[in-house]
């Protein structure tokens, strides 16, 4: 198989790029912070949800990033336009599949 699109070296160094990309992406994790605003105490539950964010924790979730990592790789190398390649290269398979009562009076079962 060779990629059409775009040259070997060009995919892979894509391909580390998204990745570098997304583990950035997931390791922003949320840092809390103190914001002084009269009647704080309503607004406390909605600065717990909403704090900043820090690339300086540990990656919590390898499995998540694992996933998007499969997923923009996928569709990175469908970006790179796969060419298959071998001795049947220019062949054309056509399955047909007839369900009708014509293949099954054949083998003795009512139709």
């Amino acid at each position: 198989m060779t990629l059409a699109g775009l040259p070997l070296w060009a995919f892979a160094l894509g391909a580390l790029a998204i990745a570098g990309v997304l583990l950035l992406l997931q390791r922003l994790r949320p840092a809390p912070r103190t914001i002084v605003l009269p009647g704080a105490m309503l607004w406390a539950e909605a600065i717990r949800m909403a704090p900043a964010r820090v690339l300086d924790r540990p990656l919590r979730h390898l499995w998540a990033y694992l996933l998007a990592v499969v997923l923009a790789g996928l569709l990175w190398t469908a970006f790179a336009d796969p060419v298959r390649t071998g001795p049947d290269q220019g062949a054309m398979v056509t399955f047909y599949l007839d369900t009708g009562p014509g293949m099954g009076a054949g083998d003795g079962a009512p139709a």
